[in-house]
């Protein structure tokens, strides 16, 4: 009971829904439809610990009582659960194969969590010694080279410079900090808040997270994984092909990127295979085409699509694992070169001082 109220307060706390819990609630779904229990019976015995989740969870069960599908409810929450599960549902209640399709769902949202799991942990590391970073320099240049300045000026010591740099960073950080640390704070709440609101700053701004390195391969990875697990749950569902591209167009994230894939339905309107689209915009590699292909020659195109979303997911966390491994070294050449700096800054003069005594 504690660790759930602690557990409760903190999801009050960070208003976010994980996606474990999504996964879990999907999980238990799956198990009590399994056993044969009604679905509005499953949905009122479902349980989280994530207050929001909670909350929709049973807003879910009113509608349900009310006389609305299944898909219609979870489409009241679609910013939790997102749009490719509602159609999902809708195509598991239409085919009977709803315990299939939670099922499905609670693997989707548990390699979300997994992912997402693997960057927090990787990301520990890292950012304690960042943190450590910065608190050091701001401590040394703010409290303890103002004692050294004071004594080599009073000692008409001439400061070479990696001391004139420190000096420049204590001014700018005694002056401008605070303002600073505003000035970051209020473009950060500015960018969130734009994005939500003005959809033509959203679609420049996922504009440029495409062209970012790294980054903007992470986009397309993730947004290709969730736009073939779709499409190959959906014509596995039996819908059509033009329909399930409509459908799984929605799961694409980023805006974007969201209007290339837009343009498949016009290609294959025009009666071009769904391979040459792709092909044409860019959407997949060579090898993940061949299967398109292949699927297309043999009418498994579902089978196909499930190969490539597997094998993305696969890409992914092996573009996460070597930008992590990165990370390490990188943060050990800053830490050096602050560090270099630092004793470059406060011992230098002491040598060439102490290079003048002996001198003298």
């Amino acid at each position: 009971m504690v660790v759930d109220s602690v557990y409760k307060i903190r999801s009050l706390l960070q208003k976010s829904i994980p996606n474990s819990e999504i996964s879990a609630v999907f999980k238990q779904m799956s198990i009590m439809l399994d056993s044969g229990v009604g679905l509005l019976e499953c949905m009122q015995y479902l349980k989280t610990r994530n207050v929001y989740l909670e909350s929709a969870l049973k807003d879910i069960v009113l509608s349900l009582q009310e006389g609305l599908a299944l898909h219609e409810c979870f489409l009241r929450h679609s910013d939790v659960f997102g749009n490719l599960a509602c159609v999902l549902l809708q195509l598991g209640q239409t085919s009977g194969n709803l315990k299939l399709v939670t099922h499905t769902l609670a693997q989707h949202f548990a390699l979300k969590a997994e992912l997402s799991s693997q960057i927090k942990k990787a990301l520990v590391y890292p950012i304690v010694v960042l943190c450590s970073m910065v608190l050091a320099f701001v401590a040394i240049i703010y409290f303890v080279l103002p004692a050294f300045l004071e004594l080599f000026g009073e000692l008409g010591v001439e400061l070479p410079v990696w001391t004139n740099i420190l000096l420049w960073a204590h001014d700018l950080f005694e002056l401008f900090g605070i303002f600073w640390v505003g000035v970051v704070f209020g473009i950060i709440v500015s960018i969130r808040m734009m994005y939500k609101n003005l959809p033509d700053f959203a679609l420049r701004l996922d504009g440029i997270i495409l062209h970012m390195p790294l980054i903007g391969e992470l986009t397309r990875l993730r947004d290709s994984y969730n736009f073939c697990f779709g499409l190959s749950n959906m014509l596995k569902g039996a819908l059509p092909l033009e329909r399930s591209l409509v459908l799984a167009i929605d799961s694409v994230q980023n805006k974007a990127l969201r209007i290339q894939y837009q343009k498949l339905p016009i290609l294959l309107y025009n009666a071009k295979p769904l391979s040459f689209a792709l092909e044409t915009l860019g959407l997949l590699d060579s090898v993940n085409l061949a299967l398109v292909s292949v699927g297309e020659k043999s009418a498994q195109l579902a089978e196909m699509f499930e190969i490539i979303a597997r094998n993305t997911e696969n890409l992914t966390k092996e573009k996460i694992d070597i930008a992590l491994r990165l990370l390490e070294p990188t943060l050990s050449i800053a830490m050096g070169s602050m560090i270099l700096l630092l004793a470059l800054g406060v011992f230098v003069p002491m040598w060439d001082l102490s290079s003048s005594a002996l001198n003298f």
